[in-house]
């Protein structure tokens, strides 16, 4: 199952982008992974192999189906980003997703400016439709905004292509060294 369904992502991956784009998925190229998280210009836990790994046992712990399709991105053979996802299988659904049933923007190296990063969204998204339409699944995404400017880049894209959207709002609170200073950020 878990070689059908990564073949069918290199196939459709193959198919949207031209002969300088390479896929390899993160069982086969963790060393990569690594090297984007350290050569990125932001870096969550959520984006290193040991969380990942964590991820995985634990949802194979809870007896799911769960098949990692995460893949390290290149382009004329150097190292452009990653993108963790994770496929499941319930009696009653299947979906794809990485954290709180929805996916995560992809993580870019320093090197990919914001033209090419809107080139790879939209590779990425229309390879992850056909992908969606092939397994018959369902997919959301979250974006973990990590800048002051506002929503992030890959949201942004998202949000023009959405069909649905649905908004979660979560409360956070700036911590301060100073405890009055933090008082000052607590909304009444």
């Amino acid at each position: 199952m878990t070689k059908i369904l990564k073949s069918k992502l290199l196939e459709i991956f193959n198919k949207h982008s031209n002969q300088l784009n390479e896929l390899i998925f993160r069982d086969k190229a963790k060393h990569f992974w690594d090297e984007v998280n350290l050569n990125s210009d932001y870096t969550s836990v959520y984006y290193t192999n040991n969380f990942l790994d964590y991820q995985l046992e634990y949802y194979r712990y809870q007896n799911k189906k769960c098949i990692d399709l995460s893949f390290v991105h290149f382009n004329e053979k150097k190292v452009v980003s990653i993108f963790p996802i994770f496929l499941i299988k319930n009696k009653t659904r299947q979906n794809i997703f990485y954290l709180n049933d929805s996916l995560i923007a992809p993580l870019f190296t320093k090197s990919v400016n914001n033209n090419l990063r809107n080139k790879y969204f939209n590779l990425f998204y229309v390879v992850l439709l056909e992908f969606v339409k092939f397994t018959k699944s369902k997919i959301s995404f979250l974006d973990l905004t990590h800048n002051n400017d506002g929503i992030g880049n890959f949201h942004f894209y998202m949000l023009n292509k959405a069909k649905q959207i649905y908004l979660e709002h979560y409360l956070f609170l700036k911590i301060d060294n100073e405890i009055d200073k933090t008082r000052k950020n607590i909304r009444k």
